[in-house]
């Protein structure tokens, strides 16, 4: 093989490598959010229901849990665009590498390797990781959502109950 194809073999590779480790860095990214996420929430979930009453006091913090789920679900889409650009690329400098080899051994591999991923997984294979990541924040919001109603409707439910009871 010429020196001048080991060169480009190798750029390919660096750069194949390189675009590797940023979407291994976004997925790092979206982890540590959702971390802190779920920490806040928490956090959130027992401030409102810590003295096991829900009040209009309780609002700021149940509209807050809604605000930072939905930011959860925007910041989540853009880690996943920006891991899936640096994929993208790693493909395409995996590809082009594979291109310079006889065979094309590296793709053949590959859809081997796919081929029995997908078997042993017909349901889950076509799942997007993405999308689970969403319904998180998504199922988040709805807590929030629900707090804030229970929040809203307890001056109206503490009228309502005197009038309830039966003497």
């Amino acid at each position: 093989m010429p020196d001048e194809d080991m060169g480009s073999q190798e750029y390919l590779w660096r750069m194949c490598a390189q675009n590797f480790d940023q979407a291994r860095h976004h997925e790092g990214q979206r982890a540590t959010v959702a971390t802190a996420h779920i920490a806040v929430s928490g956090a959130l979930i027992g401030l409102i229901t810590y003295d096991q009453n829900i009040s209009p006091w309780d609002l700021p913090l149940a509209v807050f849990l809604i605000i930072t789920s939905i930011f959860g679900v925007f910041f989540q889409a853009k880690q996943y665009e920006r891991f899936d650009l640096h994929m993208e690329r790693a493909r395409t400098y995996r590809d082009a590498l594979d291109a310079t080899l006889p065979g094309t051994p590296i793709k053949i591999l590959k859809l081997e390797a796919d081929g029995r991923n997908a078997k042993k997984h017909p349901f889950l294979e076509p799942l997007r990781l993405n999308r689970f990541w969403a319904l998180f924040y998504v199922l988040i919001a709805l807590i929030g959502v629900g707090l804030s109603v229970a929040a809203v409707g307890a001056p109206f439910a503490a009228w309502l109950e005197p009038r309830l009871s039966i003497h």
